[in-house]
């Protein structure tokens, strides 16, 4: 009875390979789904972006300054689709500490962002698929004046509670 015969071992081996399979395959259930990606790019510049100002230059020419943006890029990453139901942007009340509560003192809603390649929302987004908008820097800028800190809110269909990604202030360089 002490002594481990080949039977015993195969046993011990099954046992192991089946518990091993299971817990890995428990892993791949629990990692799999749907997973966004947020990217936030400020003082972003398009081809079509608004013409702000228009100056003489020394030679007799045009300079025009190009409305800048908040370009934004949600990826999903993982393996399931999902739909991007609304986006917003907003200031935290001075009250709540914590951003789990989720209140804002002022926002901009869906309608403030421009969404790229006719794509409105709400949007299914497979596996490998981006979504992407604009914010104009302005809008950003105003939080800042406001003394709070700015967040961008995306709700989706996969959760309860959006997802919250912090916005950075447009850095002021050479046009």
């Amino acid at each position: 009875m002490g002594i481990l015969n080949n039977t015993h071992l195969i046993a011990w081996w099954g046992a192991l390979t089946g518990t091993s399979v299971l817990i890995w395959d428990v892993l791949k259930w629990v990692k799999s789904g749907p997973k966004l990606k947020i990217r936030i790019q400020p003082h972003t510049v398009y081809m079509d972006s608004e013409v702000c100002k228009v100056e003489k230059t020394e030679d007799g020419g045009e300079a025009k300054t190009l409305k800048t943006y908040h370009h934004i890029e949600i990826v999903n990453v993982g393996d399931a689709p999902t739909t991007i139901l609304n986006i917003q942007a907003g200031v935290k009340k001075a009250k709540f500490p914590d951003w789990k509560d989720y209140m804002v003192s002022f926002s901009y809603s869906s309608q403030a962002f421009a969404p790229h390649f006719d794509k409105k929302l709400p949007q299914v987004v497979h596996s490998g698929e981006v979504w992407s908008c604009r914010l104009p820097d302005e809008y950003v800028q105003s939080f800042f004046n406001r003394g709070g800190e700015p967040r961008l809110f995306i709700y989706v269909g996969h959760r309860d509670k959006p997802l919250v990604k912090k916005l950075r202030k447009s850095s002021e360089r050479a046009r």
